[in-house]
Formats: structure tokens, sequence, C-alpha cells
């Protein structure tokens, strides 16, 4: 189930893919994938940040601020977008 793009559950919890023990263990191709992965650390480590970087780049598009921006253009009606929920500030401009 997609809730706004990102995977949830039946009660709007987002689902991380776990990482199964095999590949028969695995419920989704998330979880599928995180195991491809594991494995291609397992046959050559030097590629552990590599799949490190892979998989902090997947979670950044499912649950990263720039989702809201995305996603916030939705609930124009029903929040402000300068102080509300979605909205996404930016930090006021220091002099030293």
């Amino acid at each position: 189930r997609h809730h706004n793009g990102a995977p949830v559950d039946d009660n709007a919890n987002p689902i991380l893919h776990q990482l199964p023990k095999s590949y028969a263990d695995a419920v989704s191709d998330g979880e599928r994938w995180r195991w491809m992965l594991a494995q291609a650390v397992k046959l050559d480590p030097n590629r552990n940040n590599e799949v490190d970087l892979l998989f902090a780049d997947f979670m950044r598009t499912q649950f990263g601020v720039q989702t809201l921006d995305y996603y916030g253009k939705d609930f124009n009606t029903l929040t402000d977008r300068k102080t509300g929920t979605f909205a996404l500030h930016t930090p006021k401009e220091q002099h030293f």
C-alpha cells in the first residue's frame, strides 16, 4: 500500500524493508533487494560504502524532507505553507 509515495502498512506506518536471513525468507521485493545488496558486500567487501550509499539514497527518496515539499502541495487548502506541517523552513541569515 502507498500513501503519497512512500510505502505504508494498514496503520499508515512506514514500511522499512528489513534485511532477511535469506532470499527465500524475503517477503517483499524491498527485502529481496536488501538481501542482494548485502550479498554484493559479502562477495566484495570493498563495495560496502557503495552499497551503504545506494541504500541511504533510497531512504532519502522515500522519507527525505524534499518529500514534504512535493506532497505538501496536495495540502495547500489544509495548512499554511509558510508555518504549517508541510512548510520547509530556511535558516535566517546570520551576520558574524
